[in-house]
């Protein structure tokens, strides 16, 4: 489970947004999988192509905190996923029909700021 940054929706829409960091991977392929995703789906999220010395690319295991600005897209039957690569952050963009399933998915997987209780 990782911590959500923020959220909001305008009921088309959900977007979550995140801290860049190496656990988002895990937790964000165990996500699209509850989501209908397969491996074959998420291959270039999981791996990356990586220039060695002489210009040969090889397939290596892609580090989040690496990723550069940059938008990848996901679609399948019930979910269309933009997921935004930024300096520090990461945001997760979602188009559904499908809310009820999204919702519980996300809670599963996601942690809500926990809002401060104040005295009186």
């Amino acid at each position: 489970m990782i911590r959500l940054k923020a959220t909001g929706n305008d009921g088309k829409r959900y977007y979550y947004e995140f801290n860049k960091e190496s656990s988002f991977k895990q937790v964000f392929i165990d996500f699209m999988k509850e989501l209908g995703f397969n491996e074959e789906t998420l291959f270039y999220f999981i791996n990356t192509y990586q220039q060695e010395f002489g210009g040969e690319e090889i397939l290596v295991n892609r580090e989040i905190t690496e990723s550069k600005e940059s938008i990848e897209n996901y679609k399948n039957k019930e979910f269309d996923i933009d997921l935004i690569f930024f300096d520090k952050t990461i945001n997760l963009i979602v188009r559904t029909k499908k809310k009820a399933k999204l919702v519980k998915v996300v809670e599963r997987y996601f942690k809500f700021k926990e809002k401060k209780s104040r005295s009186l």
